[in-house]
């Protein structure tokens, strides 16, 4: 990723910056897990980055945590299902 040198990265301006405790919950419980998710899920809805953080998440294929307000396991799901619509439509 190219930054110019007087603009901060993405992930430096993400209001989870330092808070990776509510974004990454897969080794916990199902409960906590879940409370925890809905707090990261609020967090990303007032970021201002979210976007960004959902395109990496996309190029880079990851399989943990929550990246713009998206689990990580239902990008893949969401991915999968868009890759079969795609291979519908072509046919």
């Amino acid at each position: 990723m190219t930054v110019s040198n007087n603009e901060t990265p993405w992930y430096e301006r993400g209001a989870c910056k330092d808070k990776s405790e509510y974004f990454f919950t897969e080794h916990l419980p199902l409960r906590e897990s879940r409370k925890l998710d809905t707090i990261a899920k609020s967090i990303c809805a007032s970021c201002s980055v979210s976007g960004e953080c959902l395109q990496y998440a996309i190029d880079n294929n990851e399989e943990y945590g929550i990246w713009g307000g998206i689990k990580a396991k239902d990008l893949k799901k969401m991915s999968i299902s868009i890759k079969r619509m795609d291979e519908n439509v072509k046919h």
